[in-house]
């Protein structure tokens, strides 16, 4: 009996985590929208300090990303990561693919762009 709860508890728990899935910006879920294709995470480094922001740009092509936001969880509140390798797994673990990164360095900070296309 116990294994049978458990196992019911595990698939309860599997469903209840692919009814979530999903990338949500500005509380919008960007994978299912059809003509969104590919997002640009923005991140800005000052002098060995670090800014939790995350800013995201989102749209149809690399040369047309038109909407900007930022990384929240299903109901809304903002996702914040200690670095931007965590944003990075979280992108990739939710079907993105990362394309091409790179950083630009200028009066003191370092901005890091990482850009993904969706499978």
């Amino acid at each position: 009996m116990k294994n049978l709860i458990l196992a019911l508890f595990i698939l309860l728990f599997l469903t209840f985590n692919t009814i979530n899935a999903g990338l949500y910006v500005n509380n919008q879920n960007i994978s299912q929208l059809n003509n969104i294709k590919y997002i640009e995470l923005i991140w800005e480094k000052q002098n060995g300090g670090r800014s939790p922001d995350i800013l995201v740009k989102y749209g149809e092509s690399q040369g047309r990303l038109l909407f900007t936001g930022t990384l929240t969880k299903r109901g809304g509140r903002q996702l914040r990561f200690r670095n931007i390798h965590d944003a990075v797994k979280h992108i990739k673990n939710e079907g993105w693919e990362d394309i091409r990164n790179y950083m630009k360095c200028f009066s003191g900070k370092a901005v890091y762009h990482f850009f993904f296309k969706k499978n």
